[in-house]
């Protein structure tokens, strides 16, 4: 559901919004009951009360209608155009919260491709030539032949043993069989993540809408400024743009070290300078926007007091001192 902020500085008599250039010819120029005044070529719309623009066209009770924030945020009305701020959910953006979160894209890695290797044996055979054995005796001639072929595999172990009746005896030994195992490497692929994950965010559009339009953050919470009294210290600025477990910077505790690892901090990410316990009263507190290359430090979005928002680059010797907001 819009919630509808009303920031409208409402006076008891005529608004007196209009621009002092030539904007309207007659009264039927300017809206809501408008009527145009002045000479020519400083002429402009005065408009009734809670009515403002150049032709009176904007009504503060109703610009924030018509689901203008497409019910992903809150709808504040300004002073100034487009006279109206969407506070976008967490993850949407754009000036009416119309651009949905942005998926994180998918890697998918390359098969890894089997090696088939395969050996081949070849076992050549050995042919024995043929043995031939004589036996003479007193006793009528026996001749007594044997032709035994034996086809050994390489590297066989031969022997011959002679015995008395003459036999030829082969006792063969077989060549151990070897086997070989072939196994397929396996490639192992690991990604690390690098970004910080338990630090707060702050709001992108916002943080640039109030840079740009050089809007000066006020937040109750906020330490005072001196010499204004006024809550518009660097405190306002980060509350009022980012999303803080602990909206009371009395209660603000130090993270990780930016300058330890500067590119896993992610942009748009709270800081505070600290060399020990925070104390709004002598350290600065803005939001993170980028690394600058080594080893000049970093940039930072920041509100001085009373003073509009600006971007500041932290030198590297005064970026030792920051930490991310827990």
């Amino acid at each position: 559901m819009n919630v509808i902020a009303f920031v409208v500085v409402v006076c008891c008599c005529s608004s007196t919004l209009g621009f002092l250039f030539s904007t309207c010819n007659n009264n039927s120029d300017c809206k809501n009951g408008g009527s145009c005044e002045g000479v020519d070529g400083f002429k402009s719309c005065d408009c009734k009360p809670n009515y403002f623009g150049t032709y009176c066209e904007i009504d503060p009770g109703h610009i924030c209608d018509s689901d203008r924030c497409h019910t992903h945020g809150r709808c504040d009305v300004l002073l100034f155009p487009p006279y109206y701020f969407c506070h976008c959910e967490h993850g949407y953006h754009g000036l009416d919260c119309q651009d949905a979160p942005a998926t994180q894209p998918t890697t998918t890695l390359p098969s890894t491709p089997s090696t088939t290797i395969t050996i081949i044996q070849t076992t050549p055979t050995t042919t024995l030539p043929t043995p031939t054995t004589t036996i003479l005796s007193t006793t009528p001639t026996t001749l007594i032949q044997t032709t035994p072929t034996t086809t050994m595999p390489q590297k066989s172990h031969l022997t011959d043993k002679i015995t008395t009746p003459p036999n030829i005896v082969i006792t063969t030994t077989d060549t151990p069989t070897t086997t070989f195992n072939q196994t397929t490497p396996t490639v192992s692929t690991t990604t690390e993540l690098h970004m910080h994950t338990d630090t707060p965010r702050c709001s992108k559009y916002k943080t640039d809408f109030y840079i740009a339009g050089n809007v000066i953050s006020h937040n109750a919470l906020a330490s005072v400024c001196p010499k204004s009294g006024n809550h518009s210290s660097p405190e306002a600025f980060v509350l009022d743009h980012c999303t803080l477990t602990n909206a009371d910077p009395k209660g603000w505790k130090i993270g990780h070290q930016v300058m330890a690892n500067c590119a896993a901090v992610p942009p748009y990410t709270p800081v505070i300078e600290t060399f020990g316990t925070y104390s709004p009263n002598t350290h600065r507190s803005g939001i993170f926007l980028e690394c600058l290359p080594e080893p000049d430090g970093f940039k930072i979005a920041y509100q001085p007091c009373d003073s509009a928002p600006t971007i500041e680059n932290v030198s590297s010797s005064e970026a030792q001192l920051f930490y991310t907001v827990n």
